[in-house]
């Protein structure tokens, strides 16, 4: 069975002159070209949570969320999760079938640590998405978009539905007091 993991960092900047900090999901793009594979990216331009990928054989699920932020963003962005990654991190959502299992966590970090971020050569770059974007992002699919081409629309947000339900749950989590109705349980801050 193929298992993968993958981790949504959300932190908090001011994104706008004058306005209180507010809490955005650190989202990356995909690249044109990919570096491992040595071919061109599926689904470039569209927008992933912050890390994703495979766990190795005998690889613990923290274990390759770690091994996984260091290939993706650089090792200097481990001395931010101060060897307490699977402690913080929260599970947003974990998807299981006869062929895979997906478990994605989310982390809250000092801005700070975008200055450590050395991304990866086949990365098209990060993109931080407010709360208010949220309900803009597309679903990312054949039906609209195109394997090959991928989201070659600048301003246009697309997504993998399952991260779409990773980054809403985030938003929910890790920022509590903007719900309306009733907090579904305590997730506490990082």
């Amino acid at each position: 069975m193929k298992k993968s993991v993958g981790l949504l960092i959300m932190t908090r900047l001011i994104m706008e002159e004058g306005e209180p900090e507010e809490l955005v999901a650190v989202l990356q793009k995909r690249g044109e070209f990919n570096h491992e594979k040595m071919g061109p990216e599926s689904w470039p331009g569209a927008c992933q949570i912050t890390v994703h990928g495979s766990l190795e054989e005998h690889e613990s699920w923290s274990g390759a969320m770690f091994r996984e932020s260091g290939e993706e963003l650089g090792t200097a962005v481990w001395n931010c999760f101060n060897g307490k990654l699977d402690s913080m991190a929260k599970l947003l959502s974990e998807k299981t079938s006869s062929e895979k299992e997906v478990r994605t966590f989310g982390i809250e970090l000092p801005a700070g640590f975008l200055k450590r971020v050395r991304l990866n050569a086949s990365t098209g770059g990060l993109h931080l998405l407010r709360k208010k974007q949220v309900s803009q992002i597309c679903r990312l699919c054949p039906e609209h978009f195109s394997k090959a081409v991928g989201v070659d629309e600048r301003l246009t947000i697309a997504m993998f539905p399952d991260e779409i339900e990773a980054v809403k749950k985030a938003f929910e989590i890790f920022d509590p007091e903007t719900l309306i109705g009733p907090r579904h349980g305590s997730a506490g801050r990082v």
